[in-house]
């Protein structure tokens, strides 16, 4: 398989039984191929000679009597990851070739998805159906809780506030984040599911007694709608609540001055209801 130019492919291992089979992606709707081409464990631990440069391997995977290789010119950018989904990073191909192997994909030296024990591990979550780039976001949230001072006998309060935002979106960070302001929330995802229309997930975290559900609604790659609820529950005091609903558009497959993880406030405004 080669890449030129522009071209980028997307592959997938699936573990059948006894045996393995590799599995291409559309470029165009970002369907997985329907048909997967046959490939068979073959255990190794020799070096391949590719191009004049030795690339180490174990556990490669055969296909159709061939190795599982990508050719791309030397120089290309490509991202990988060491967990799926997670960590991912860019590189610069040195070598000109990726191979994948059943210990992980290599690419100059770079181990890709690694596998444990010749079992092939599914991701815990795909990627979404969305475009990777910078994404407007239009929030409108409101929230609710129980407010008193001086003595005074407790009164309900009710406070909405609309902000838009613009988020930069890619294969590592684009679910919502869980981490608390000091990164020890002791946050966790629970009913975590990703379909062709709808990320949905629940999140508990310990530093703030807030449980989250959250849904985001895929219309199509470029557009969707966002709600979560959340109810705080710190022991002893009154629970309160918070609701967000909105709808996000892609905007352009580059994030400009926008970082991963970093919204950017475009407006905002509140209001106090009482």
């Amino acid at each position: 398989m080669k890449l030129r130019g522009e071209a980028s492919l997307s592959l997938r291992v699936e573990k059948d039984g006894d045996s393995y089979r590799v599995r291409g992606r559309s470029q165009d709707d970002g369907s997985w191929d329907t048909d997967a081409a046959p490939a068979t464990r073959l255990d190794d631990t020799e070096k391949l000679e590719i191009g004049g440069k030795s690339i180490p391997y174990s556990c490669a995977l055969a296909i159709d009597g061939g190795g599982v290789l990508i050719e791309m010119p030397v120089g290309s950018s490509y991202r990988a990851t060491s967990i799926y989904g997670q960590g991912w990073g860019e590189y610069k191909s040195e070598t000109g070739y990726l191979l994948m192997t059943i210990q992980g994909f290599q690419v100059d030296g770079h181990d890709l998805y690694p596998l444990s024990g010749g079992v092939v591990v599914e991701p815990s979550i795909g990627p979404p159906p969305m475009k990777m780039g910078l994404w407007e976001v239009a929030l409108n949230l409101k929230g609710n809780w129980t407010e008193s001072s001086n003595g005074k006998p407790k009164v309900r309060r009710t406070e909405e506030e609309t902000e838009t935002i613009r988020k930069c979106i890619t294969l590592d960070r684009w679910r919502p984040s869980i981490k608390a302001p000091d990164d020890s929330s002791g946050c966790v995802r629970t009913n975590e599911l990703l379909t062709e229309k709808r990320y949905s997930v629940d999140v508990t975290c310990a530093f703030n007694y807030a449980v989250t559900h959250y849904d985001m609604d895929f219309e199509t790659n470029e557009d969707g709608h966002v709600k979560d609820t959340t109810t705080y529950s710190p022991p002893g005091e009154d629970p309160s609540y918070r609701e967000t609903t909105g709808v996000m558009k892609f905007i352009s497959s580059d994030c400009g001055a926008v970082t991963p993880g970093k919204p950017q406030l475009v407006t905002k405004s509140k209001e106090v209801l009482k």
